[in-house]
């Protein structure tokens, strides 16, 4: 059986046969894809963010699980998630005087030692 569908993280489209395995992945971003996260019954909304209500609370919705109701969501990938994601990423990198895109792995801001040093240095008083 084929359906379409989409990766939960980073939206690549998946050509996979239905059932797939517990431990299958996305092959652009190696997101586990039998996850709450990528189901038909995940409802972040509900106390157990399940909407079956037989089924057994998975505390980690992003990693593989053994749920016997799971069903792969056409719709689990939504775009304005990431889009949250890239803008908070973006403000995080601005507050700490980061390039844009450069990360944890990329150079510091021109002055960047200087306003640390400003900011724990003694003040006398």
């Amino acid at each position: 059986m084929r359906k379409t569908l989409h990766c939960w993280r980073c939206g690549s489209e998946l050509t996979l046969s239905l059932p797939f395995g517990r431990l299958e992945e996305c092959p652009s971003c190696l997101a586990q894809l039998h996850v709450c996260r990528m189901c038909e019954n995940h409802a972040p909304r509900l106390p157990t963010g399940c909407a079956e209500q037989d089924a057994e609370e998975v505390r980690v919705k992003d990693r593989a699980n053994f749920c016997d109701w799971y069903r792969p969501s056409a719709s689990a990938f939504t775009g304005a998630e990431s889009a949250a994601e890239r803008q908070a990423r973006e403000q995080l990198a601005a507050l700490f005087g980061e390039a844009s895109g450069t990360g944890a792995s990329g150079g510091e801001a021109p002055g960047g030692e200087v306003a640390a040093e400003a900011l724990f240095r003694k003040r006398d008083d």
